[in-house]
C-alpha cells in the first residue's frame, strides 16, 4: 500500500511536471507583462489569493513579475537567467549566435499612417530622443570611447545594409521594416535559448522547469552535490534563534558584473590597448554553478554564546556562594 501511495504520489508529480509550458520574455517582467497583466490574470484566473493558491502562483517583486504559474503555463523572464546589465545583443553573443538586433526609426513612427511610407526613411530619421543618439551610430561611438573589441560598422554603413536589405526583401512600405525587426527580436532569441538549453542539459539541469532565475539553479546543483558527498543540512534550532540572527546580519557581499564578454585572439584588445593573444574563458553565468559542484562539504561545530555565558555565570554563582 505504501508503495502504491509512493506511486501515484510520484506519477502525479511527473504529469504536473510535463504539462508546464514555459513561456520566454526578455525583460517581460518589467513592460510585457505589466502592459496585459490585467486580462492575462483575469484569463488564467489569478485575480484573487485564493485563485493564486488554487490555480498557481504568482512571484512579483516591485513592479516586475518574475514569474506567473499555472497549472499549463509558466510566465519566465531570460534577464532572470542572465548577468546583471547583459543586453540582449550581448546574450546573443555570448551564445555564439551572429544574427543581431536590427535597427528601427521609433521617433519618426508619430502616427499610424506613417506605416504606409513608402521607402526607407532616410538616416536622421533614425534619431532616437529616447537615447539622444541615432540609433544606428550608437555602437560605433561606444567603441570610440572604449576600443577593446574590434571596430563595429559606423551609423553610415549601417544604413548602406539597411538600404540593401530593403531591395533585396522587396520591402514596400514601413510596415514591412517593423515586421522584419519585430521577428529579429525573436528568431535570434530563440536559437539563443536553445543554445543556452543545451548549456544546461549537458548539466542535467531543465533550467526553465526546475528554477525561475539563476539563483534557484545555483540551489538545485548546492543540493545535489551534499546529496553526492552525503553531506546534509542542519537548521538553527529556536533555542539559537540568535545565532541564525547574528550570521545573517553579518552576511556581506559585492556586486558581481560582467563588463566584457566577447573576446578573440588578434582581434580584440585587452588594457592597454594590447591586442588580445589567447582567450581563456568561464562562463560567468555559471560560476556559482560550477563552484558549488565541485566544493568539498565541511562540518561545522556551531557554539551558543549565550548558553556558553548563562553556564559561567551559573558556575560562578555556585562557587560564590
Amino acid at each position: 500500500m505504501k508503495m502504491y501511495k509512493l506511486l501515484c504520489r510520484l506519477h502525479t508529480q511527473f504529469i504536473s511536471y510535463m504539462k508546464v509550458l514555459p513561456i520566454i520574455g526578455y525583460n517581460s517582467s518589467k513592460y510585457d507583462i505589466n502592459t496585459c497583466k490585467g486580462l492575462l490574470l483575469s484569463q488564467l484566473g489569478l485575480t484573487s489569493d485564493k485563485d493564486t493558491r488554487k490555480q498557481g502562483f504568482v512571484i512579483k517583486k516591485n513592479n516586475a513579475y518574475s514569474c506567473i504559474s499555472t497549472e499549463k503555463f509558466r510566465w519566465l523572464d531570460l534577464i532572470n537567467f542572465m548577468s546583471p546589465n547583459m543586453s540582449y545583443s550581448a546574450f546573443l553573443k555570448a551564445y555564439g549566435i551572429t544574427q543581431k538586433k536590427g535597427f528601427f526609426p521609433y521617433t519618426f513612427l508619430d502616427h499610424i499612417s506613417k506605416l504606409d511610407f513608402p521607402h526607407l526613411p532616410p538616416y536622421e530619421a533614425f534619431y532616437s530622443d529616447l537615447k539622444s543618439a541615432n540609433v544606428l551610430d550608437m555602437e560605433h561611438i561606444a567603441w570610440q570611447k572604449n576600443p577593446t573589441t574590434s571596430e563595429p560598422l559606423t551609423g553610415a554603413q549601417e544604413y548602406t545594409n539597411l538600404q540593401k536589405l530593403w531591395s533585396d526583401l522587396g520591402m514596400t512600405s514601413l510596415a514591412d521594416l517593423l515586421c522584419y525587426y519585430n521577428n529579429l527580436d525573436t528568431k535570434p532569441m530563440v536559437e539563443g535559448i536553445l543554445e543556452m538549453q543545451r548549456f544546461y542539459k549537458e548539466r542535467d539541469l531543465d533550467v526553465f522547469k526546475i528554477a525561475i532565475s539563476i539563483p534557484g539553479l545555483a540551489r538545485t546543483m548546492l543540493m545535489r552535490t551534499a546529496q553526492e558527498e552525503n553531506a546534509s543540512f542542519a537548521l538553527f534550532a529556536s533555542k539559537d534563534q540568535d545565532l541564525h540572527h547574528t550570521v545573517k546580519a553579518n552576511l556581506v557581499g559585492g556586486p558581481s558584473i560582467i563588463f566584457n564578454r566577447h573576446h578573440k585572439a588578434n582581434e580584440t584588445f585587452i588594457r592597454g590597448g594590447k591586442i588580445c593573444k589567447s582567450v581563456c574563458g568561464y562562463d560567468s553565468n555559471s560560476m556559482y554553478l560550477r563552484a558549488l559542484s565541485k566544493v568539498s562539504i565541511y562540518y561545522f561545530l556551531f557554539i551558543n554564546c549565550k548558553a556558553i555565558c548563562r553556564f559561567i555565570y551559573l558556575k560562578i554563582y555556585s562557587y560564590s556562594m
